[in-house]
């Protein structure tokens, strides 16, 4: 291996060609898909702004202009076929072959399987799902031509996992968004294409505003935005510009050896259990010490199965009877300090520690 200078870090796009589906906002302020086709601009690239709200996309466009970038409005609606085929026609004519796909497209519906009809679920799989195939159709010829290319999918925890209120046909799309995706990284790796998925956490973007707010507070924004805020292990939510500079990252060349992968941008939350999860365990009562969860500070003790007359915590029992120690330092459905080695998810296993004799290794059967 020689010993010259390392490569600079090669975040820089000019001469490429990145088309942003979504780049427009649902209301003022900054959106990811603006915050992302400024961002594209400033590393050099030529941006197409393509949304269905016209007015909205050229405010992006005159936010680039402003700052000495090059880019164009183009309006239409991704989950038409013949709106999708328009737009890529104009977007070529203008600037050439597209180098990058941005799919930043996502509308959702509260509700469980009850609540959701066929309708709406069809409606909100086509904005979000099969728009990312119409739109990949367009450009992945070109990129095989080429023999390179990038296409960067936004989906979301929601497809990852719960978040605390039912989100049915939203989580459902924003999964297939990310599966579909590592099929293309996968089928297309050998052409020099590289596709991956962003999933951002808890943003806050103007859709807090117009829909998400409703499903948290109906005392107004602030309140919406603090309940958001407790639910990340950071303690605030995001910015669409974090969840821009991921996406900036991941069509550069700094992330030629990246493809067929999910860069999770949210504050640590899908690596914790839920807050609200944690306060509905702490109203619970344990079911191994009979004690109420709710009096974190009371001793949990256990007495002692050969006879002393002094009480020994349960962990120092359980490890006793032979058991291995175990790696978590509190249990779950109270909340108490000791340890008893059980997560969350193995919360109906603790019944064994209440027995002796070989039921008392049961809990460790199904750890996780």
């Amino acid at each position: 291996m020689s010993a010259g200078r390392p490569p600079a870090l090669p975040l820089d796009l000019s001469g490429r060609v990145v088309f942003v589906a979504g780049g427009g906002s649902a209301g003022p302020g900054w959106s990811i898909g603006r915050a992302s086709c400024v961002i594209y601009a400033r590393q050099g690239a030529r941006v197409c702004v393509a949304d269905r709200d016209a007015a909205s996309a050229e405010e992006t466009t005159a936010l680039i202009h402003a700052e000495g970038g090059e880019a164009a409005t183009f309006v239409g609606d991704v989950a038409q076929p013949a709106d999708v085929e328009r737009l890529f026609t104009e977007a070529r004519a203008r600037f050439g072959g597209i180098d990058v796909l941005h799919h930043n497209v996502g509308i959702g519906q509260t509700g469980g399987p009850m609540e959701t009809n066929a309708e709406d679920f069809d409606r909100i799989h086509a904005v979000n799902v099969r728009s990312l195939l119409l739109c990949s159709q367009q450009v992945l010829p070109g990129m095989v031509a080429r023999g390179r290319g990038a296409l960067i999918a936004i989906s979301s925890v929601a497809g990852m996992r719960y978040i605390g209120y039912p989100h049915l046909a939203y989580s459902v799309t924003k999964a297939a968004v990310t599966q579909f995706t590592r099929m293309v990284a996968q089928q297309y790796a050998p052409h020099g294409i590289r596709a991956n998925t962003v999933v951002p956490g808890l943003i806050d973007t103007p859709r807090i505003a117009t829909t998400v707010a409703k499903m948290f507070s109906d005392s107004g924004l602030d309140d919406a935005r603090a309940a958001r805020a407790r639910q990340v292990p950071m303690g605030r939510m995001g910015t669409a510009w974090d969840v821009a500079h991921a996406c900036a990252f991941l069509a550069s060349d700094a992330a030629a050896y990246v493809t067929g992968t999910e860069l999770v941008v949210d504050g640590g939350i899908t690596g914790s259990t839920s807050r609200a999860c944690s306060r509905y365990f702490r109203r619970l009562r344990c079911p191994a010490q009979g004690l109420d969860a709710r009096r974190p500070g009371a001793a949990r003790l256990k007495p002692c199965k050969r006879g002393q007359r002094r009480r020994r915590p349960l962990h120092r029992a359980t490890r006793r009877e032979g058991m291995p120690r175990p790696a978590t330092r509190r249990c779950a459905p109270c909340m108490c300090r000791r340890t008893c080695g059980v997560t969350r998810l193995d919360w109906p296993a603790w019944a064994c520690l209440r027995n002796s004799g070989n039921s008392v290794n049961r809990p460790y059967a199904n750890a996780r």
